[in-house]
Order: structure tokens, then sequence, then C-alpha cells
């Protein structure tokens, strides 16, 4: 699949609009998983009509300030009006009415640091490249914001590259699974016509040869424990109890041989990761 490079005309407005609405055409409906689907939560909501206010993880995301300052006063050449800003701990999420931009923040967590700007660009291809096998038509391209001769920010402009974005077609969020089945219009079918794309989506994957060790997995329960005391340290907390992860590296140790073994079979592979209700959506494309 090739995707076409989409010429997004240049944005100039007085001031956001005090509304926004936006209906997905109805035509044909079509399942998509998303590897990190749209966050949600009103506890990351702001309003595009002012900049937010960044709580700073050091100078590197100090940095980036300015960038989304653009984003939220319309001034990025290229990209659409922001209507909605969402922030999660891993990235800033600009929507438009058409369109959403995300760039990963630059903060460094016990299992990634995204404060270096090649990282990031990095990091935003792999995400483009994962989701093009689940969500072709929602993930469309990854795109460069440059500083340009004049001093503003641009997409794909001329200057020199100051971020990265991952660009996406919105979706409507009440179209994921989870919103479906909390509504009640979850159906069977809905339910059925997902578990085909899934497994046809797992038997077309290729088998991962590097990964899928039994020291792989205890290496992502080691980063969950830094990870609950990092955070528990930033709060003032005392961290969780780690008997589950214990409980969790002693079953790992009685199957490691057959871990290895489905290993060497090519058992492993590049699938979801991630797979819940909240990250299958119905698109109408």
């Amino acid at each position: 699949l090739i995707e076409k490079r989409l010429a997004l005309p240049i944005v100039r407005a007085q001031r956001p609009p005090t509304t926004s609405c936006y209906v997905l055409p109805v035509s044909e409906r079509r399942w998509r998983l998303l590897v990190q689907g749209e966050p949600r939560g009103d506890q990351f909501d702001k309003p595009a009509s002012a900049a937010m206010p960044l709580e700073h993880e050091g100078i590197e995301e100090f940095a980036q300030a300015e960038i989304v300052n653009a984003f939220l006063r319309w001034e990025i050449h290229g990209a659409e009006a922001v209507e909605k800003h969402l922030v999660t701990h891993l990235a800033h999420i600009f929507i438009g009415a058409q369109t959403v931009y995300k760039m990963k923040r630059a903060v460094r967590l016990p299992f990634v640091d995204q404060t270096d700007a090649a990282v990031r660009a990095a990091l935003c291809a792999k995400e483009l490249d994962l989701n093009k096998t689940f969500a072709p038509e929602l993930y469309l391209r990854v795109s460069s914001i440059n500083r340009t001769p004049a001093g503003d920010f641009a997409l794909d402009g001329p200057g020199r590259g100051q971020d990265t974005v991952v660009v996406m077609r919105r979706f409507e969020p009440d179209q994921t699974f989870d919103h479906l089945a909390r509504a009640g219009l979850l159906t069977i079918k809905h339910v059925h016509e997902a578990s085909i794309q899934i497994i046809a989506a797992h038997q077309a994957a290729a088998p991962n040869l590097f990964l899928g060790h039994a020291a792989d997995y205890r290496a992502i329960m080691h980063s969950l424990r830094e990870t609950e005391c990092a955070a528990a340290a930033r709060l003032g907390l005392r961290p969780g109890e780690f008997s589950h992860l214990e409980n969790l590296d002693q079953e790992w140790t009685r199957i490691e041989a057959l871990i290895e073994t489905r290993q060497r079979r090519g058992k492993a592979r590049r699938c979801h990761g991630d797979l819940h209700l909240r990250n299958i959506c119905l698109f109408q494309d």
C-alpha cells in the first residue's frame, strides 16, 4: 500500500471556535485495531482557546512548549486548526476537525527516554509502521515540524526540523468498543467480525527471531517494578506490593523451557500487545 502525501492547507485564523462538531460520513463500516488509540480522560482535556502551561520534566520539554503553544494558537503552517488538546504521560495530541497530530513528549521514564528529538522521530516512525498494519486508513504519515526562515513553524516546510508528529485521521471516540459496550451497542456480530480481523492479523504477522525469550519478559517485569517505584517516589508515596510480579517470575521460571521452544519455532510475532476494548474502534471510512 502506497500512501499519497496529503497537502494540507495553511490555516490562519483570528481566534479558535467556541464550539466544535464533527460528523463522520456514513458509508462502509470497518474495524480498526489501534496499537495506541486516541487517549481520553477529562483530567487531560484542555481547551484549545489558550496555551496550556506545561508541567516541565526538564529543559527538553520546556523547549517543546513553543511548539505546543503554536498548535493551540493555530500557528503551524500546514496543520488544521486545533479543536482539542489531550496530554498523556508520553504524548501531546492535537485534534482538528479531520486530522490528529501526535507529538511525543520530551520526557524520561523508567521504560522509555524521549528527551532526544532524534529518538522521538524514530519512535514516531515506528508507531506509524506498527499501526499501518492494523489501521491503514487512520495512520497517514510522519511529518517534521520545521522552523521556517521567518521564524514560525510549518509541517514539512522549509527550515530546520524541530520535532516530529504522527499524522492521523480523526475518529469519533464514542465508536471504540468500550464506549459501545457501555452504551449496550456492542453486538455479537461486532465481536465476531473483529475477531476474524484479529486472527488474520496474527496469522499474517512475521515471526520475530530476536525477541520473545524468557529474559525479554523478565525485563518487562523489571521495568514495571521500576516504573512503580519511580512514580511513587515522585508523588511521595510508598510503592505498592510486588508479590504479583514475584509470582509471575516464578511462573516464568517454571515454563521457561516452553517459552524458549516456542521462540525457536517462530511463535513470537509482532502482534497488537495491548488489545482491549478501548483500542478497537468502528471506523466509518
